[in-house]
């Protein structure tokens, strides 16, 4: 996971950079000193010139100041997906039934399912006044468990999934479905025991 390292008034922020572009040390070694393009400015020179840094800058922290490098500790985990619906109870029940998971937790604006022993995220299933109008930009990708890829087909079907068209091609490797009130997930080709 990315640590994360905060760019102040100091020059680590630049060694950080002339580390992973290769940049020399010298020139202007503020943070402040060049604003960053407001394109991506493509990949970074290698050169020790200030224009390397304002690249680095721009690709490294999108601007921000934050600059993630790998290995270090994980400062957010998931707590739970939200999922908006007209009718919280049929897609929390859908959703149960799908992953084998149980109603956790029911107050006054929704409804949240987890696995029965606990562990990861929640669903959270808010009831929402409007019906969905365009694909999702995020959804769930399942995999078959304990079951082949097309038992699992089946067994969503009769849950009350259905087939849908996003766009995907014709040859894809997976299925794309809808939950009944048209949330999009997908059913991966392999199931977890052929991985």
């Amino acid at each position: 996971m990315p640590e994360i390292i905060r760019a102040s008034g100091s020059n680590m922020i630049w060694q950080l950079i002339d580390r992973q572009t290769g940049a020399e040390s010298g020139a202007d070694t503020s943070p402040d000193s060049a604003s960053p393009p407001s394109a991506s400015p493509g990949p970074l020179p290698s050169s020790g010139c200030m224009p390397a840094r304002r690249a680095a800058r721009a690709v490294l922290t999108g601007g921000s100041g934050v600059v993630a490098r790998h290995n270090a500790r994980v400062v957010s985990r998931i707590a739970a997906i939200a999922i908006d619906a007209r009718q919280p109870e049929v897609i929390a029940s859908f959703w149960c039934a799908v992953l084998g998971w149980r109603v956790s937790d029911v107050d006054d604006v929704g409804i949240s399912i987890s696995p029965s022993d606990g562990s990861g995220p929640t669903i959270d299933v808010y009831a929402v006044p409007e019906a969905k109008t365009i694909k999702n930009r995020l959804h769930l990708d399942l995999r078959a468990d304990g079951a082949s890829t097309s038992q699992e087909l089946r067994r969503l079907l009769d849950l009350g999934a259905r087939r849908v068209d996003v766009g995907q091609p014709d040859d894809a490797s997976w299925v794309v479905l809808a939950d009944p009130e048209g949330n999009e997930f997908c059913l991966l080709a392999r199931p977890t025991q052929d991985l």
